[in-house]
């Protein structure tokens, strides 16, 4: 039976990984720090993660966790997924968001930038320098 909507869609994907680990949902609840019925919830289509459980969840069920968002049908911020994911701190995290968010607002810049830096020739080396 295909999922209705998208909730229902990554609980389905959620319970399938856990079964394919040969995981009881209490284990996988004690493994991502959350209470079983909770996830049961969530497995059902009732209940959906937030962004840091998602990522929790998709480390312990070894999922790739853009599978998992997409399912759920949005991304998280970068610096959810970094704390979540790699134990970043909360400060470096977000200075690395706010890092991301500035090269995503620049790219445009920086691109036509670049190119017009490679449209030139390097210099040639004076003879001092030779």
């Amino acid at each position: 039976m295909s999922a209705v909507n998208p909730q229902e869609e990554l609980g389905e994907l959620i319970r399938r990984s856990r079964d394919a680990k040969g995981w009881s949902i209490r284990h996988t609840a004690q493994v991502v720090g959350v209470d079983h019925t909770w996830l049961s919830r969530v497995e059902r289509g009732l209940r959906e993660p937030d962004d840091e459980v998602l990522v929790r969840l998709a480390v312990a069920l070894e999922r790739d966790v853009a599978e998992l968002l997409a399912a759920r049908g949005d991304l998280p911020p970068i610096d959810v997924y970094l704390r979540a994911r790699y134990g970043v701190p909360p400060d470096q995290a977000a200075f690395l968001q706010a890092n991301l968010e500035w090269l995503i607002e620049h790219r445009a810049g920086l691109i036509d930038k670049s190119a017009d830096d490679s449209s030139r020739r390097p210099p040639r080396p004076s003879d001092g320098d030779r």
